[in-house]
């Protein structure tokens, strides 16, 4: 997250908006990076999680990985074109963030 800035960047959730949270930052070497969580409070215990579709509008990336903050892990997601936008298909998203990593 070094050097990264707040940024608008349009993501969708399949389902009810209302059930996710996503801020958006883009770094100096045009990598952006959007934050997943479900909405509301952290609980002890496992995380809840819930699979979802994410689309990110007007961005074509050549590499999408997800970071895991709290278990500190990385892994590259298979995404698809859709226009101008790309889609990730039942993303795994837990009540804590992680984050999108998309590499122009």
């Amino acid at each position: 997250m070094e050097e990264a800035l707040p940024t608008d960047v349009a993501v969708s959730f399949a389902g009810s908006p209302a059930d996710f949270e996503t801020y958006a930052f883009r770094k100096p070497s045009g990598e952006i990076m959007v934050s997943a969580a479900l909405a509301g409070s952290v609980t002890d215990g496992p995380a809840p999680r819930r699979r979802t579709d994410v689309t990110i509008k007007n961005v074509r990336p050549k590499k999408v990985s997800v970071i895991d903050l709290l278990n500190g892990f990385e892994q590259e997601l298979q995404w698809s074109a859709q226009g101008n936008d790309f889609v990730v298909r039942g993303l795994n998203v837990p009540d804590y963030p992680v984050m999108i990593r998309i590499v122009p």
